[in-house]
């Protein structure tokens, strides 16, 4: 069996404490500013900001001459699926859309804590304005290895895909729910909404080999909340 380090299981619970704390916090802040906040959960294009959004506005009513990621009503959130019914995919004469991998309206992961053979954490939490998930290294935590914590974006159709942000950068997240096991892939870092979206899929079916960019994807387990 196992031995157990006491004075290092209590140094990993508390970092974890502390990780939990500041999901919830920033579950919290984003559900109280309806304006800031991402529909991360609901249908995208009902709400936002033009921030929110990147640097696109809705392409809902594009000109016939402008293409829609820079015309159109910036009151519904930039991220509208290009192509899609009333969007300007195809708006006017020569509109053409960003390139998206990522319809919106999936299934979003079971919320929990998960951690995989290397005792990294991973904490997944939803809020009625907002989904989080904060990655938690082992050991103690520090300005060298400190947890990480993203906000979703989009949840993709139809489910085991996400878009996030670490409020610096973006990344697209695929991701297969088999009971108390979850299988995740995370993409390299992008600069933009736009960039994340466009991002192609990892291979499911390939999870256990090279999926991932050539790499298995990396299996959590669920643990108590």
């Amino acid at each position: 069996m196992p031995q157990s380090h006491p004075a290092r299981d209590v140094v990993l619970a508390r970092s974890i404490s502390r990780a939990i704390v500041a999901l919830s916090v920033f579950a919290l802040f984003i559900g109280c500013h309806d304006n800031d906040a991402v529909p991360a959960i609901d249908s995208v294009g009902s709400a936002g900001t033009d921030e929110a959004a990147g640097s696109s506005r809705s392409p809902g009513s594009a000109g016939a001459s402008e293409t829609a990621s820079s015309s159109g009503s910036g009151g519904a959130a930039g991220r509208e699926v290009a192509g899609s019914a009333g969007s300007a995919g195809v708006a006017g004469a020569g509109g053409t859309g960003p390139l998206s991998n990522c319809t919106a309206g999936g299934a979003l992961f079971v919320v929990g804590n998960y951690a995989d053979s290397a005792d990294n954490q991973l904490l997944l939490r939803t809020a009625p304005k907002a989904a989080t998930f904060a990655l938690v290294p082992p050991g103690v935590a520090s300005p060298v290895h400190p947890p990480q914590l993203f906000l979703v974006n989009r949840v993709c159709a139809p489910g085991g895909a996400l878009i996030a942000s670490d409020g610096t950068a973006n990344y697209r997240l695929d991701f297969i729910q088999s009971g108390s096991q979850l299988a995740v892939c995370s993409s390299a870092a992008v600069a933009t909404l736009d960039a994340a979206l466009a991002l192609p899929p990892a291979n499911l079916s390939l999870s256990a080999s090279t999926g991932c960019s050539g790499q298995p994807f990396t299996v959590y387990t669920a643990g108590a909340l």
